[in-house]
């Protein structure tokens, strides 16, 4: 794999510690099929390639012995789910190329040849992840001399980073990361080096990596690229760790981060990667960053390292509890919907965090009379009743009303969760909750600009209730930005979203 020149008075390090794994495209040949080879004859190939949205493009080329076979659906499961097959294959330099959920899409035959047996078929497959073992020419170390990349790309940065790091082609270790890596602090190792501000350190019970910003020369695109980078005993490192790293990162920088895959290094050596097909994503990125905090270096609470480490042990700690990644995924598709659709789904986000966090507090109930005993109480009332509106449209909608009238309903349960996290809601904010019942409930005219207008600032009031909400249950308590007016200043936390008065700074 080649190394990245200097240009420009920067020396780049070797790509493979700079970003995923990119020599693409790829030759792969002798190869294994999981469930059904197609038809294809021992001697056909797959070449790959990484398209500019971060999905892979795939064909599978070779002679056919029944053309048939092309046409079957092996890997159709129940609700005509396709699970697709495993693939294996080496490219030329021998290293192994695993592909998940493989299926064939489409194919290229000639008329002439459509008949013929051992026809030359050319098909497309689609491809879900790829992971690569690579020739090691030297026996592997321990895991605890190893380091991780985990990849991905997002719309902007909006965040300071403080940590520098140091890239140099002619030092043994390409990438010095100031303060972690050993680094002999003479002028001499300073020759044909870059230096950059592009990492923080995260380190909380046990669990420690960067956070680092990818240089932008190596993307060649508009979306921006961050690394968590591990080390030490990466065994530790689980899925289920890397998506709530990433969940919380998303929410404080303000746009979506999108999981790219990772790669494990030794000694700067490439010895696994594993690359995942990205949906949803365009080539270029036009998507505005949105924090719920102002990014500064000036203060405590501006700073994303310090926030991280205060906030991502709590995010750890309740996101199962509180379904904060279902939460989060509700918030982003809100993002994605149009005005009078996107309102109710934001606030379906806010009731299952309400709920989740009601349950845990022992002493709240949210119910007005246990529900056996309201049963056994209307018993006989509600016979009655039934007697006498069965023959009425709606008789079982107005029951079940009944029935259920022991519980508290949405709005009483909002504002008790709010009460008990410490947030008071005031006027822009209960106008902003009670939108959210005209958006579900009917079909808002906006014929009229005045109440397109009305109703975007009630929602951005919504977004930014949201925002502090989390922030709350995570336990920030310093200063948000409120995005419902104009200019966007940065406001205390003890006061209301909308409100134009009141502790800013």
């Amino acid at each position: 794999m080649s190394d990245h020149v200097e240009q420009g008075g920067r020396a780049f390090c070797p790509a493979d510690l700079e970003w995923e794994f990119s020599d693409f495209p790829v030759k792969l040949s002798e190869l294994e099929f999981e469930k059904s080879d197609w038809g294809y004859n021992s001697g056909a190939w797959i070449e790959i390639s990484r398209t500019q949205n971060f999905r892979f493009s795939a064909r599978i080329f070779g002679n056919v012995q029944d053309v048939q076979k092309l046409n079957e659906a092996d890997f159709v499961g129940s609700s005509n789910v396709i699970n697709g097959q495993r693939l294996f294959g080496k490219d030329e330099e021998g290293n192994g190329f695993h592909l998940s959920q493989c299926c064939l899409t489409n194919f290229t035959i000639s008329s002439v040849n459509l008949h013929t047996e051992g026809a030359f078929v050319q098909s497309e497959l689609e491809i879900k992840s790829v992971e690569i073992d690579f020739v090691r020419p030297s026996k592997i170390t321990k895991e605890k001399n190893q380091i991780r990349l985990d990849w991905f790309i997002c719309s902007s940065i909006p965040a300071n980073f403080s940590g520098q790091t140091i890239r140099s082609l002619l030092l043994e270790n390409k990438k010095i990361r100031i303060g972690v890596d050993s680094f002999e602090d003479t002028p001499r190792n300073y020759i044909n080096s870059s230096i950059s501000k592009d990492f923080i350190k995260y380190s909380q019970n046990d669990l420690e990596f960067l956070v680092a910003k990818v240089p932008r020369d190596i993307l060649k695109s508009t979306w921006s690229g961050i690394c968590l980078e591990f080390r030490g005993d990466i065994g530790n490192v689980s899925s289920n760790l890397i998506i709530g790293v990433e969940n919380l990162i998303s929410f404080l920088l303000g746009n979506r981060v999108h999981y790219l895959g990772h790669s494990i290094l030794e000694d700067n050596k490439l010895l696994n990667a594993r690359l995942i097909s990205v949906s949803g994503i365009t080539s270029e990125c036009s998507i505005e960053s949105m924090p719920p905090i102002r990014f500064n270096l000036q203060y405590d609470w501006g700073n994303f390292g310090i926030l991280l480490n205060q906030l991502l042990p709590e995010y750890l700690l309740k996101r199962d509890i509180l379904a904060l990644d279902a939460v989060l995924e509700r918030y982003w598709t809100f993002f994605d919907l149009p005005l009078g659709a996107n309102l109710p789904v934001l606030s379906s986000a806010l009731e299952i965090l309400a709920e989740k966090y009601l349950k845990t507090i022992d002493h709240v109930k949210t119910e007005y009379i246990n529900r056996a005993l309201y049963q056994e109480l209307i018993e006989e009332g509600l016979s009655l009743i039934a007697d006498k509106i069965v023959s009425f449209e709606g008789a079982d909608i107005v029951l079940s009303k009944i029935k259920n009238a022991h519980r508290k309903g949405p709005n009483e349960k909002m504002t008790l969760f709010y009460s008990l996290i410490g947030i008071t809601l005031k006027g822009m904010e209960k106008k902003a909750l009670q939108l959210r019942n005209q958006m579900a409930h009917g079909i808002p005219d906006y014929s009229l600009d005045k109440k397109v207008q009305e109703h975007l600032i009630l929602t951005r009031v919504y977004q930014v209730l949201f925002n502090k909400t989390i922030l709350q249950i995570l336990g920030y308590r310093d200063y948000y930005i409120d995005y419902s007016i104009q200019k966007s200043p940065v406001k205390n936390m003890s006061v209301s979203v909308g409100e134009k008065s009141g502790a800013k700074i």
